[in-house]
């Protein structure tokens, strides 16, 4: 599990009643009856938020981008089920839990586990994080080091090679690189597919990783806050500097929208940066709302940002109150099909426009000027999953997603 999850245990006895909204500033808290939230995933038109703590977890289902929320465990044991981390790949959705990692294929309807080869001494070795390559996921494990499984979690299989064996908080790829940032050494980077590591530390003043998210060429890092928050690096991982603004502030996740990175804390809930990471601005504070001091994960669904807090459920806020001009169902011409899209998707702009295409972890896979009205885009070699499509016009930024079969 998260190590800074345990330094904020005595928020819970705030007793906190998790039955009524409030409203602080722009965010609005849900009526999600979890206190702690620690991971999303989308789905089609769904968002997942996997929760829990001291052994009560559960999983709840969103389909009105994160307004309201309904239980999806059906499966998932009666103890020892609190979801650490969550991916999907196709129809297959996983989530990790602390009794092993569960599989579903009917959209959370049930869950199943599928943890053969994810166990030490037969106890079950908790997942911390996820990331999908080609027909591979690859798990990054508390204490464990790095698994992975080609056949959609029938088997999984240890590939620690000159990586530390402990907690790997975070996975990402960047072309053909992995990248792994663990809870105490730092940064890994493998460029055979995990069949070997090497730490890339250069200029890493704090080595406790819990986040990745890319933007072009730049790679974010997220860490405890001891020694620096965000770290960047623009050359592949060869050195990292401080990317600063965010001094003393544990950074747990990132997303991205558009060119503004979000980054979920403790201690100062959501940042974001428009000049991919120069400055920071803050969506919250403690003072704004005390009861929305740990974000734990944080994504987009539609026209909102979903943040999962520590303790204190769900908060959700329009886009649009971050800066952002998200152009509404009833004013958007936008078109993009087919969807699901195999070979070639085609997308409708009624001016000129940037488009740029992004995965569920944020990478910015490519960006295309569209002068016309309508773009036609390859996207045979991109690997089978969601992505979300980001149409930049003079009106305003309109956002969309799209299934690659």
């Amino acid at each position: 599990m998260k190590k800074s999850i345990l330094l904020f245990t005595a928020i819970i006895a705030l007793n906190i009643s998790l039955f009524s909204i409030r409203s602080f500033a722009q965010w609005n808290q849900t009526l999600l009856d979890s206190g702690s939230v620690n991971c999303f995933v989308i789905s089609g038109g769904n968002i997942f938020a996997g929760a829990g703590t001291f052994n009560d977890g559960a999983i709840y289902l969103s389909s009105d981008n994160g307004s309201t929320w309904i239980s999806k465990s059906n499966g998932l044991p009666s103890t020892n089920n609190v979801v650490t981390a969550m991916i999907v790949k196709g129809d297959t959705l996983f989530a990790a839990t602390e009794n092993g990692v569960y599989i579903s294929t009917n959209n959370g309807g049930l869950w199943t586990l599928s943890n053969t080869g994810l166990t030490d001494s037969g106890s079950p070795i908790i997942v911390e994080s996820f990331m999908i390559s080609e027909n591979k996921i690859y798990a990054g494990t508390s204490g464990y080091g790095v698994y992975v499984t080609s056949n959609n979690g029938l088997l999984w299989t240890a590939l620690n090679t000159g990586i530390a064996i402990e907690s790997i908080e975070a996975l990402i790829m960047k072309g053909d690189t992995i990248f792994a940032g663990a809870a105490k050494d730092g940064i890994f980077m493998s460029t055979d597919y995990g069949n070997s590591w090497d730490s890339v530390n250069t200029g890493l003043t704090n080595r406790w990783i819990n986040a990745f998210i890319i933007s072009g060429n730049k790679i974010f890092a997220g860490a405890n806050g001891l020694n620096g928050s965000v770290f960047v690096s623009t050359n592949d991982g060869a050195s990292w500097s401080d990317a600063g603004g965010l001094t003393n502030y544990t950074v747990n996740g990132f997303v991205m929208s558009g060119s503004k990175i979000f980054a979920a804390s403790d201690g100062g809930s959501v940042f974001m940066t428009s000049n991919n990471g120069n400055n920071w601005d803050t969506l919250n504070s403690r003072t704004d709302n005390p009861f929305m001091q740990y974000v734990r994960a944080i994504a987009i669904s539609g026209p909102n940002i979903i943040a999962g807090t520590f303790g204190t459920g769900i908060y959700i806020m329009p886009l649009a109150g971050a800066g952002l001009q998200v152009i509404n169902s009833e004013e958007s011409n936008m078109k993009v099909y087919p969807n699901p899209a195999l070979n070639n998707l085609t997308i409708e702009t009624p001016q000129s426009a940037v488009i740029e295409i992004l995965n569920l972890q944020g990478q910015l896979i490519n960006t295309f000027k569209a002068n016309n009205d309508k773009t036609s885009i390859d996207v045979s070699t991109f690997p089978c999953g969601v992505y979300e499509v980001v149409v930049k016009t003079e009106k305003g930024i309109e956002v969309c997603k799209f299934v690659k079969e």
